[in-house]
């Protein structure tokens, strides 16, 4: 994590306590452990804790404190650790700019990612609004783009033949 970012650790909770995280212990404390030695935030993938009066209470006495969280359950790994990264300079820019974190703590949910119908774009009909924004046809379009694919390969010595799905 600390390519991503230098200014960030990322400590699991059995590296950092074994016997916390071998033992039953109620969020709230885990809250509290994290915030007296000097963490800005937990992640949890239990979304519950939000719900949960205890926690909220003690979270609101943590100065600074946050625990980090999703808004709806992801059940990848990777798309969890994908956006928490993604979300780090978001978090980061929070963390420093937002005057209420020195008052209590905070919860944040990050979004459920989702790539929707409106997300996905059909090239060809990219190209043609191009071909048109630049007030040519799209057969003016692709040869053009023909004799730069063309100029390219044959500078990088490439044989056109290879390419021939692109002719």
């Amino acid at each position: 994590m600390r390519t991503v970012d230098s200014s960030l650790d990322v400590v699991h909770l059995s590296d950092f306590d074994p016997q916390v995280s071998a033992s039953s212990t109620p969020d709230w404390m885990l809250y509290w452990i994290a915030h007296h030695n000097g963490f800005d935030s937990l992640v949890t993938r239990d979304l519950a804790q939000r719900t949960q009066l205890v926690e909220m209470y003690v979270l609101s006495r943590l100065p600074g404190f946050s625990i980090i969280t999703w808004k709806r359950p992801i059940e990848d790994p990777v798309t969890e650790w994908g956006q928490l990264i993604a979300y780090l300079p978001a978090i980061r820019k929070r963390f420093d700019n937002d005057q209420s974190r020195g008052r209590n703590g905070t919860v944040i949910l990050l979004p459920k990612p989702s790539l929707t119908a409106d997300n996905i774009l059909d090239a060809k009909a990219i190209f043609s609004e191009l071909a048109s924004a630049q007030s040519i046809s799209n057969g003016q379009a692709r040869n053009q783009a023909k004799l730069e694919l063309k100029e390219v390969i044959e500078e990088a010595g490439g044989d056109l033949d290879e390419y021939q799905d692109l002719f």
